[in-house]
């Protein structure tokens, strides 16, 4: 009877060990938060492309512009391997929009966003919205992003990319 309960502790102990552990995180976190350098031609051109349009958009150090819509007051975004669930559109200066959600969130790792992402959402919690305003190099850079079905060109080489995005959840 003494081995039936030493052998239930050990399996109930066992057992809540492994309900604490989150499955996506047991490894360690492979994304690191790094600086990125914005060239001067592109801040100069999304400069000007602010000025021109008449955006009301607050300037940050780190090479873009953003304007917060609602803050949020939920949970902060925290290291590149927080999930968040967002609703987002994406569209270039001309207006064209090359992606958005539908009606349900899209969840991802911040680490594997976009640069620009990665700071803007720090800007938010859990409830709020963003418009992003980011250069090539904060965004998809000098390479064009192609829809992989039809070949077309989604987004052009080194655009300006302006995204309205929902910070639905942080995980």
């Amino acid at each position: 009877m003494r081995k039936f309960l030493i052998c239930g502790l050990v399996l109930t102990i066992v057992a809540i060990q492994s309900c604490n552990k989150d499955s996506n995180y047991d490894q360690e976190c492979p994304y690191t938060d790094q600086t990125i350098s914005v060239p001067a031609e592109e801040l100069s051109k999304l400069d000007t492309y602010i000025d021109t349009s008449n955006i009301d958009a607050t300037e940050d150090a780190r090479g873009f512009y953003y304007k917060i819509e609602t803050l949020g007051s939920g949970t902060a975004v925290g290291d590149p391997c927080t999930q968040v669930g967002v609703k987002y559109k994406g569209k270039l200066i001309n207006g064209n929009v090359f992606d958005s959600t539908t009606s349900n969130a899209r969840v991802f790792v911040l680490g594997q966003l976009i640069w620009g992402w990665r700071k803007g959402l720090q800007l938010i919690k859990q409830g709020g919205k963003i418009t992003l305003y980011l250069p090539p190099t904060l965004g998809y850079g000098p390479q064009p992003v192609v829809d992989q079905n039809t070949g077309e060109v989604k987004i052009p080489g080194n655009s300006i990319l302006i995204f309205e995005i929902e910070l639905q959840e942080v995980f």
